[in-house]
Order: C-alpha cells, then sequence, then structure tokens
C-alpha cells in the first residue's frame, strides 16, 4: 500500500490565500504530467484557498514538485509581508529606512547656537491651539495633541500653534528649552517619495524658537533635500534657507562619506554649503563650523508618510495641520517674519513638500561667487595678518636706522603732528580710520528690520 500524508488546515496556514494558485498550479502539473498518479487522489483545494483531503499514489518526484511550490509560496508570502508600503508611495518601509540612512546629513552648528532639532511632541504639548479671527487670538484646545491636529486642515481658518512657555518678546522658550535638552535628544525626519522617475530624499528639522538676525518667531521648519536619478546615483542637493534656498549638484556638495554637510546658520537654522555662507545675505547670518556637530548617529531618524488620512500613522497627524507652528501674530508680523511658519506640507504653498518644484526655483550655488563669500568671512583675520606683517616691517625699518644712528622723530611719519596743516590733519584722519576699522571688524556689519509695511498714496493736483 502507498504511504499516505494526511493534509490539515493547521499545516497549510502556512500559506496565505492570495497565494493559493500556486498550490493549485503544483496539482495541474502533476495531473498534466503524470495523471495515472492523482487519477483517483482526494487531494483538493477548498474554497478557502487550502488543502484537503489526501497526498496518495504520488511518487518521490511528484513529492518534491509540490514542496517546491510550497517553499515558493513561503518565500513569496516572506516578501509581501517584508516589502510593506505604509504610506503608500510605492517605495516599501524598508528602502526608504536605508536611503533615509545613507544620506543623512551632518549638521555643523555656529558656536553660540542655543536651539537644536527636536521632535515635534516637545513643541505641541507647550502650545494652545487657538485661530486667528479677525486679529484676535481664540482659544480651541489648550492641550492639543497631535493625532487631532489632524481636524484643522484649512489654511483660510488662521490655526495656529502658541507656545506657552515664551513669546518672541522674551528668551522664555529657549530657556526652555535648553532645561529639557538633555532629555529631549535630536530629532530628525525624513520624507521620501519618487516624481517623475527620480528620487526625493528631504530631511525636515522643527526648532522650537527662530532667533536670527533679520527676524524671529516661534517655532521653526528647514528642510535639505537631495535627489538621486533613476538609477539611484545622488545627483543634487536644495537646502532651505530663510524663505527660498540654494541648490548644487552633487560634485559641489561638500561630504563625509555619502552624508551631506549642512552648515546651520545661528538663531535662523538656514542651511548653508559651506562654512563661510550667510554674511553677505539680507539676513547677515552667522554661520561656522566651530559649534555642535550633529552626525547621524546622533539623533533620531524618524521616517514621515504622505500627506492626507491614511497616509500616514496617527502619530503623524500633525502632517495634515494647515495652522502656524508659532503665534500668529497681527497683521505686520507676516511681512516683518515674526509670525510662527506652516508645517512642511503647507510651507511655500507646498511646494516644499512636493520637493522637485520647490527645487528648480531655487539659485545654484555659485562657485566664484564662494571665493568673495570665502574672502569676507576672513576678512578679519587677513586684513589682521596685513596689519601685523606691515606693523613687523615698519618696526624692522625702525630697528635698522636705530643700528645706523640714523633714527629721528618721529619714528613713524604717521605719527607726524606739528600744528594745523594738511599733513598733521590728514594723518589724524588716518589713525582714527585704522582704529574705526579694527573696531567694525568685530561688530555686525549691518542689521534688518523690517518695523513697519505701510504704503503712502498722496494725491496731487494736475499741472495747470
Amino acid at each position: 500500500m502507498p504511504r499516505i500524508y494526511r493534509q490539515n488546515h493547521r499545516f497549510l496556514n502556512v500559506c496565505f490565500h492570495p497565494y493559493s494558485f500556486l498550490m493549485n498550479s503544483s496539482l495541474e502539473y502533476i495531473a498534466l504530467f503524470y495523471p495515472h498518479r492523482v487519477k483517483n487522489s482526494n487531494i483538493l483545494i477548498g474554497n478557502d484557498g487550502f488543502f484537503q483531503g489526501e497526498w496518495m499514489s504520488i511518487k518521490r518526484r511528484e513529492r518534491y514538485v509540490f514542496v517546491f511550490m510550497v517553499v515558493a509560496c513561503l518565500l513569496l508570502t516572506t516578501h509581501m509581508v517584508n516589502a510593506t508600503d505604509s504610506d503608500g508611495d510605492g517605495i516599501d518601509d524598508a528602502t526608504e529606512q536605508t536611503l533615509a540612512e545613507t544620506y543623512a546629513p551632518v549638521l555643523y552648528f555656529e558656536k553660540n547656537e542655543k536651539v537644536f532639532p527636536v521632535a515635534i511632541e516637545y513643541h505641541v504639548s507647550n502650545s494652545n491651539l487657538n485661530k486667528s479671527e479677525g486679529g484676535i487670538p481664540v482659544l480651541i484646545d489648550v492641550n492639543p495633541s497631535v493625532e487631532e491636529l489632524s481636524d484643522y486642515t484649512d489654511i483660510s481658518e488662521n490655526y495656529y500653534l502658541d507656545n506657552r512657555k515664551g513669546t518672541i518678546e522674551d528668551d522664555g522658550i529657549i530657556n526652555d528649552y535648553r532645561e529639557n535638552m538633555a532629555t529631549l535628544g535630536y530629532t530628525v525626519y525624513v520624507h521620501i517619495f519618487e516624481k517623475n522617475g527620480e528620487t526625493f530624499i528631504q530631511y525636515w528639522l522643527f526648532y522650537a524658537f527662530n532667533q536670527g538676525t533679520l527676524n524671529t518667531h516661534e517655532g521653526d521648519w528647514e528642510m535639505v533635500q537631495v535627489v538621486l536619478n533613476e538609477t539611484g546615483k545622488p545627483v543634487e542637493a536644495m537646502y532651505s534657507q530663510h524663505v527660498s534656498g540654494q541648490r548644487a549638484p552633487w560634485s559641489e556638495v561638500q561630504k563625509s562619506g555619502d552624508h551631506p554637510k549642512v552648515y546651520v546658520a545661528r538663531g535662523s537654522h538656514a542651511n548653508y554649503f559651506r562654512y563661510y555662507q550667510g554674511k553677505l545675505g539680507l539676513a547677515s547670518d552667522y554661520v561656522g563650523k566651530n559649534g555642535r556637530v550633529l552626525k547621524p548617529d546622533a539623533y533620531t531618524l524618524v521616517l514621515l508618510g504622505e500627506q492626507g488620512i491614511g497616509n500616514h500613522i496617527s502619530q503623524q497627524n500633525w502632517i495634515d495641520f494647515a495652522g502656524r507652528w508659532g503665534d500668529f501674530g497681527g497683521e505686520e508680523d507676516e511681512v516683518r517674519g515674526k509670525r510662527g511658519p506652516y508645517g512642511p506640507a503647507y510651507r511655500e504653498n507646498g511646494d516644499m513638500w512636493a520637493g522637485m518644484e520647490w527645487g528648480e526655483s531655487l539659485p545654484s550655488l555659485n562657485t566664484m561667487w564662494l571665493r568673495v563669500e570665502w574672502f569676507f568671512y576672513h576678512f578679519t583675520t587677513i586684513y589682521l595678518a596685513i596689519l601685523a606683517l606691515s606693523l613687523a616691517g615698519i618696526i624692522f625699518v625702525i630697528y635698522r636706522k636705530h643700528k645706523k644712528d640714523e633714527l629721528k622723530k618721529p619714528f613713524l611719519y604717521l605719527l607726524k603732528i606739528d600744528g594745523i596743516n594738511m599733513r598733521s590733519i590728514g594723518n589724524i584722519l588716518a589713525i582714527i580710520g585704522i582704529i574705526v576699522a579694527i573696531s567694525a571688524l568685530f561688530y555686525q556689519w549691518y542689521g534688518v528690520e523690517i518695523t513697519s509695511l505701510k504704503v503712502h498714496i498722496k494725491r496731487r493736483d494736475p499741472p495747470k
């Protein structure tokens, strides 16, 4: 008698119903090539996709075929489980995690920076959810949750998160952050998606407070974007800077391995490709590499889903929040840059979240202009070096004249002041100029602040 292998539902649960066609295929294969082996067999596929009946009258060769199909089913099932795409963007979560880790930026901060990238839960838990109606704040929730923020998706309703720890007129928010910084750690959010064959990797950074030279506001969202071509090769990077940004080919990006280096401006958190940029801009940013350095292993990467309910987990409902991440303020505060920013999905009318449109609108990194910026960044050092060399030369000349007994007063022509005459006045002005120049090297060159935006229209009578 042939050996009998009884199949039951417990054994067959190793294969999910969507792959039951493989089981049918194995039987069809056996029936086609070995019909006499299964003619009287009780092997059946039930309506639920599982085997029923007995395995009988099948020789070893046919059994191998069957086992092979079962193994194939298991492998496909395993792949289905592992290749989870929780946000439905066409890129499985494992691939997104690998990409996020591969190109995670190295963040260089200026030595006097006080605020660093933090998880948004810190800001939300310390804020009131308000609505501005005619410039008057209306309280909606004194203790809003991250999950409920997705209920407020109308950008015209002027919702905003107002931090209770302080205002833009004091250091309350900064002080509270500094007190809790050790336990808060550092967090960077990652948004990855494909468009027109390219892959966009966006690193979103949230700061509790913006205290730049140009403006001040609660909350601050900045972004670093890496673009991969159709073959998965990085080709370009874009860094946000205030209301705009800058782009550069991958070859011009300073890197540590595959990790782009990002130089973050003090207070404003604008991102630059070089540590000596920002000084000549309207904001006159302070940038450097002399402060805290956050390498990828120093912060937590959080993968973001896509905008819209069902495209992300409930803990990321804040993506859909159409309000401001800081105090709303009055009408002039929008122009003065004192109003909290929109979140990632709504910044620049959603263009930043979309990636491509925003990136293509940015000016390119100019290598010639970089040389100018390098010179002005190091101008103090260069000037002092030239001054030191000049003084050394003057001292050497004076010493030689002294050795030859040729030294006469005044030792330096610049110090010759003998009454009210053009030469004496010129020397006095030159000395004052040197003192002012040296002093100016250690102070900000200029400051820009918009205090009001008003248009005055005066009626003029036509000429007679």
